[in-house]
């Protein structure tokens, strides 16, 4: 069975391959996304984001209109006078005050069942996804991290896109009902914005992903 909860250990990664298919890039995009929520980003991911493959793969999804204005509001948060390591090291702490619980009532779980059920977590979603997850032959590792963290939601999105999985419509529609809730409680959290610009990008690429990946001749679900 294969642990999809890997993206946890590389932050915000490059994909290795960025094609010219908007249904790949749909789905490197939520890769991309997935690992910034998964861990504190490194000296590389800004790297990337600003003169690497993550910074090309986002100049060509910018074009798009659901896009163009997300993918702008999130590089205007990173594009600072700090070099690349400097920026790591200071959205490190943030990330554990965000996510990690480290922030008490500041923190913003990424964790569906927060969102969905009452603030509490482990609940209902949470067997939701390893279901789901596992009727793919994935898990969501050996952390024992929830299954219905927002990078392995996100991530395990990536895979249904990138090979035109049916599962993909309910899964969209499933991150779409509490994404928004997360992304807003950021804007009030995240003080430096990158967080939260994050999160806007993301609402904006599930619905992205979801109009990139359904051919022209399969009707989307309502």
């Amino acid at each position: 069975m294969t642990d999809l909860s890997s993206v946890r250990g590389r932050p915000a990664p490059a994909p290795a391959a960025l094609l010219l298919d908007a249904t790949e890039d749909a789905a490197s995009l939520l890769l991309l996304l997935a690992g910034l929520f998964a861990a504190p980003p490194e000296e590389g991911t800004f790297l990337s984001l600003r003169r690497g493959a993550a910074a090309d793969l986002l100049t060509r999804l910018a074009d798009g209109a659901t896009l163009a204005a997300p993918i702008a509001a999130f590089r205007a948060t990173i594009e600072t006078p700090e070099d690349e390591a400097m920026l790591a090291r200071r959205l490190a702490p943030v990330f554990g005050l965000l996510f990690l619980g480290l922030g008490g009532p500041s923190t913003v779980a990424p964790y569906e069942s927060v969102h969905t059920c009452g603030g509490r977590m482990w609940q209902a979603p949470t067997g939701e996804m390893e279901r789901l997850l596992a009727a793919h032959d994935l898990s969501a590792g050996l952390e024992r991290e929830p299954a219905d963290h927002l990078s392995i939601e996100t991530a395990f999105l990536a895979r249904l896109v990138a090979i035109g999985h049916p599962d993909r419509e309910d899964l969209a529609r499933r991150l779409g009902a509490w994404v928004p809730t997360f992304a807003d409680d950021l804007a009030h959290a995240d003080g430096t914005g990158v967080f939260a610009a994050a999160a806007r990008l993301l609402v904006a690429a599930i619905e992205h992903a979801s109009d990139a990946s359904t051919p022209r001749n399969e009707p989307r679900k309502a």
